[in-house]
């Protein structure tokens, strides 16, 4: 009879125990979780970056060999995680609606096309003897453009 009025006592704001804690397991799993697909290195083959490893955090310099494509399709995000880390473009390079914090340096012989992007923190360099487009991209905090 004791333990019956205590756990009245406790309980008195109409919710049992395991309503709480049904509660709050299912409020952790409703938060979000952000994909993270950490990259660097070379890439040797064609390859696409989707929204479904968004945002990419370079962790190392990364490489597109010439001969290869690295297609960044719309909404991604690409950022870095020291500011030493670049994308190095010796290939070929094609990005629309993407967001960049990071460096993207057209080597020479390389080629691609920047479009309706954003560029925060990083900048774009473009070597001699390289052909990018870069068209209708917003450069945001000063960011700037290279060309050597």
């Amino acid at each position: 009879m004791l333990a019956r009025r205590r756990s009245r006592r406790i309980l008195t704001r109409g919710q049992h125990a395991c309503d709480r804690r049904r509660f709050r397991l299912r409020m952790e799993s409703l938060e979000p979780r952000l994909p993270l697909a950490d990259v660097s290195g070379a890439i040797t083959s064609d390859r696409t970056w989707g929204l479904a490893g968004s945002p990419y955090r370079l962790v190392g310099d990364v490489f597109v060999r010439p001969g290869v494509e690295l297609t960044i399709l719309p909404g991604v995000e690409v950022q870095r995680q020291f500011q030493s880390h670049e994308l190095y473009v010796d290939g070929e390079l094609t990005a629309n609606e993407a967001t960049f914090d990071t460096a993207v340096v057209f080597r020479q012989g390389s080629q691609g096309t920047i479009g309706s992007s954003s560029v925060t923190g990083g900048y774009i360099q473009v070597e001699e003897g390289s052909s990018p487009v870069i068209a209708d991209t917003t450069f945001h905090d000063g960011t700037p453009v290279q060309v050597l």
